[in-house]
């Protein structure tokens, strides 16, 4: 082997790439009793258990998943890696939550990235067969490269879940531009805002919506307690049928009651992140309700068009005043901090690693 292959093949082993899995597809469940296989991943790196996917998915977390309404569901999980290392992705139907044992292995597939372009939006499918007529196809991607990027910094809550008059909704839509516009002074171009910030410009939000009469004595006279907050990734304006969420990542709820914010670096020691060059992204605030539907607390969509429109330009807060389902948030409330920007998605999402970008 010549010198010059040997520094090559030396520089490739030690490259780290993010193998990114985007979506799960059903064609044909199980066709067991229930109306939905509930489903979730193994995954071993090198030979090496690494974990399972969704990370909740001993305390009763998966996918739900059918081939009617429930086809297609975004997957939303990023692992580094060494280029060359092999990726085993197990493929399991839940029988009996906290009992593995009772698990069935629908199938798996090992992912040998050698070899496997880099760069670009080329993406990659492997099929999920041999348990019954169940067949299931995991989309995913190699990347190394920056990419356009959403980034989800905070929530603030001014007003958790509860019966409110159907007006009030426009209401608050009604002040979102003036919203924008208010808080755009405190952030300014800051792409990483720190607690403090992201606190002020919040503050100012939430004193504009109480400029409407209307919505600051109904904030001030209704109040049902703590919402248990998770972000998801929708699916074309639609809910998912389960409680896999992209923030918090391991099965856990945010606790948000009036007046309180979450800071994701603060607490979670990283933010939450989107890439956006593979179409437009959907993310919907939850409220858990192990009893009932998990409702809407607010939705937003976004794509190129608005990272090329804002990215850049800094730090954007703004209400979160879509709803995917009729309930309509149940007369929420809540507030939004995030940034564009192009990010290295081989790196972990934190404020030290993002101001390597800047």
């Amino acid at each position: 082997m010549s010198i010059f292959l040997q520094l090559t093949v030396l520089k490739m082993s030690d490259r780290i790439v993010t193998i990114m899995l985007t979506k799960l597809e059903c064609l044909h469940d199980t066709g067991e009793w229930s109306n939905h296989d509930e489903v979730y991943f193994k995954i071993w790196v090198d030979g090496n258990f690494k974990q399972t996917y969704p990370e909740g998915a001993s305390n009763g977390q998966h996918f739900s998943m059918n081939p009617n309404k429930d086809s297609m569901r975004y997957c939303d999980l990023n692992l580094p890696l060494t280029y060359g290392s092999s990726v085993r992705f197990q493929l399991r139907e839940q029988d009996n939550a906290g009992n593995e044992g009772t698990d069935e292995t629908i199938g798996e597939n090992i992912i040998y990235t050698s070899g496997l372009k880099l760069e670009g939006p080329k993406t990659y499918t492997s099929h999920f067969q041999g348990y019954k007529k169940a067949h299931y196809v995991l989309t995913w991607r190699l990347v190394s490269q920056k990419l356009p990027t959403i980034r989800i910094f905070s929530i603030y809550c001014q007003k958790s879940s509860s019966n409110c008059p159907d007006d009030m909704i426009q209401k608050i839509c009604d002040k979102k531009v003036a919203e924008c516009e208010a808080v755009s002074t405190i952030l300014g171009a800051t792409h990483i805002p720190q607690a403090e910030e992201i606190a002020k410009a919040l503050d100012v939000a939430a004193m504009v919506m109480k400029m409407v009469p209307a919505i600051a004595h109904w904030i001030g006279e209704i109040s049902e307690g703590a919402d248990d907050v998770y972000i998801q990734h929708a699916q074309d304006g639609q809910q998912a049928h389960d409680w896999v969420s992209i923030f918090p990542t391991d099965s856990s709820q945010m606790e948000m009651n009036d007046g309180d914010t979450c800071h994701f670096q603060e607490k979670y020691g990283k933010y939450c992140r989107l890439p956006l060059d593979m179409g437009d992204v959907t993310i919907e605030l939850r409220e858990r309700d192990k009893a009932n539907h998990d409702v809407s607390l607010g939705a937003m969509t976004v794509g190129m068009a608005d990272f090329k429109a804002n990215c850049g330009k800094g730090s954007i807060v703004q209400p979160l005043d879509m709803y995917l389902d009729p309930q309509k948030g149940q007369g929420c409330l809540y507030h939004i901090c995030f940034a564009y920007a192009m990010e290295d998605w081989t790196l972990e999402p934190t404020w030290e690693n993002a101001a390597k970008y800047e």
